[in-house]
């Protein structure tokens, strides 16, 4: 049991090790238990017991069927509680259906609770929605921040719809969001330079579509904004 016990915190040590040092990229699958097992010489409960208290700790989700995935760490700091503040069952993310189907759903949802957002806005509402879209490019201003960060604005276009039952059901999804959101990230850097994100060029033509209250522009922008890597992630973690 005790040499178990070291083995396990070996394995823990080096798999974070290399997630530390972007070896193993936020957003990506970890190699598989059987390259690990190879990798470190050890047996895979051992990598499996690695790999479960990586989970605890919140390094990593384990999606099954699909293997672990890296999962980007919250900076230190504030949070910025908006949407999730809704008392409402969440999702339970078990696979990477349900990140798919949350994504699906991201889609429709968001993209009318922005027309809303358009039309009743307040002063309030945009001081938040500013508030985060400068927090996103504080250090980078061609990058999108945390995920967390880019969370927070896109809860905010929904807290500014001022609808309570939409909000609540947005709230549900947030779980898969977040890591679908991380999934893409990690996309980003497979895929050829000209299919990369924009950097914060999008998210502020949002924010200004929202300024100017037009509610159906709004609509089909932030469709679009999120069906962007929707394949890619289908095709690359999902079914063809």
């Amino acid at each position: 049991m005790a040499r178990s016990s070291k083995l396990t915190d070996a394995a823990y040590g080096d798999i974070l090790g290399r997630i530390e040092a972007g070896e193993y990229s936020v957003g990506l699958r970890l190699p598989s238990e059987q390259d690990l097992c190879r990798k470190l010489d050890v047996s895979r409960t051992v990598v499996r017991n690695a790999i479960s208290r990586l989970r605890d700790e919140g390094i990593v989700e384990t999606i099954r069927g699909s293997g672990a995935f890296v999962l980007e760490r919250p900076r230190a700091g504030p949070a910025t509680a908006t949407v999730s503040e809704a008392s409402m069952p969440g999702i339970q993310v078990e696979s990477m259906a349900d990140v798919l189907e949350c994504q699906q759903m991201r889609m429709l949802i968001e993209g009318e609770m922005a027309m809303l957002a358009a039309e009743r806005w307040t002063p309030a509402d945009m001081q938040r929605l500013e508030a985060a879209l400068t927090q996103m490019a504080r250090e980078d201003e061609n990058a999108l921040g945390t995920v967390d960060e880019d969370l927070a604005f896109h809860e905010a276009i929904v807290a500014a719809s001022h609808n309570r039952v939409g909000i609540a059901l947005y709230a549900t999804m947030i779980p898969g969001i977040r890591i679908g959101m991380t999934m893409q990230r990690g996309l980003y850097k497979l895929l050829p330079k000209s299919r990369g994100p924009n950097g914060l060029k999008e998210h502020r033509a949002l924010l200004d579509l929202i300024r100017e209250r037009k509610a159906a522009d709004l609509r089909d922008a932030i469709h679009n904004h999120i069906s962007y890597f929707h394949s890619d992630l289908r095709h690359q973690y999902g079914q063809p």
